[in-house]
């Protein structure tokens, strides 16, 4: 089936630095066991064999859903429908961003029957950049394997503050359940809520770290605390500090570090 799905323009299924990485696919190292495994949503994609439950774009990744909850999907078995994955494809003119897709993967008796341990009841989220033609050379990228209550968060692509492409998409596992997973798909458009000028009062979790506006800590108005200096009364051995003595002020407090990329759980 490896080889046969060469001749159909399907490239290898990668994890990380390897290109055979992705367990979940025949075209990966998926090993020698008997039984039938699916291939992963970006690969079906490519020939034909599956449709996306929704096509997210920049303007639509917060707020679609097919719940009527913004931004939260409910995502079949793979292995038993062909409309079976969510695709996001975030790219604008000049602008080049990877496509995501998510999927959920359980064994059925059947379809995905030797799918490994790592790989079963988990979410898989997937980098593809390819199309359905075999003239690319384009592999599909298994990014991240999730459980409920974990999450991935993608490399933030900083095309400039305000900017309606580039940023970083957040995929949290909500819950797992009857053969569906829920999973909240979020477009973080700042690195942090406190780096541009109105994100802190917009209503928006606009960082997708789960908080908006004066919930997210990066937003509080609350003043450093500063430590009393120490009393004129107390004897050298006492003294809070030893001279030279520098009083921190809110302008010295060291700031937080901010992580450009916040990741739970990545393949």
């Amino acid at each position: 089936m490896h080889e046969l799905s060469h001749t159909q323009g399907l490239s290898h299924a990668a994890r990380g630095l390897d290109t055979y990485g992705d367990r979940g696919d025949v075209m990966g190292s998926a090993g020698n066991a008997d039984g039938y495994l699916c291939m992963n949503p970006g690969n079906q994609l490519r020939v034909g064999w599956n449709s996306p439950i929704a096509s997210l774009r920049p303007e639509t990744v917060n707020t679609a859903s097919n719940v009527n909850q913004r931004g939260v999907y409910r995502i079949p078995n793979l292995g038993t429908t062909d409309v079976n994955h969510v695709f996001i494809n975030m790219t604008v003119p000049d602008k080049p961003y990877a496509n995501h897709l998510v999927s959920y993967r359980l064994r059925t008796p059947t379809f995905d029957a030797i799918l490994s341990s790592e790989y079963n009841n988990r979410v898989h989220i997937h980098q593809f950049n390819g199309t359905a033609s075999d003239r690319d050379d384009n592999r599909t990228w298994l990014m991240a394997l999730l459980s409920p209550g974990q999450w991935y968060m993608s490399r933030f692509v900083d095309y400039g503050v305000g900017a309606a492409a580039g940023g970083a998409l957040n995929f949290t596992v909500l819950n797992i359940t009857d053969g569906h997973a829920y999973v909240r798909i979020c477009h973080a458009t700042v690195r942090s809520e406190d780096l541009c000028k109105d994100c802190c009062g917009d209503g928006i979790d606009n960082d997708c770290d789960g908080l908006a506006d004066a919930n997210d800590r990066e937003c509080s108005t609350t003043p450093l605390s500063m430590p009393p200096p120490p009393s004129p009364l107390a004897a050298p051995h006492q003294s809070a500090c030893q001279p030279p003595c520098v009083v921190p002020t809110a302008a010295t407090q060291p700031r937080r570090a901010l992580s450009p990329d916040r990741c739970s759980s990545t393949a």
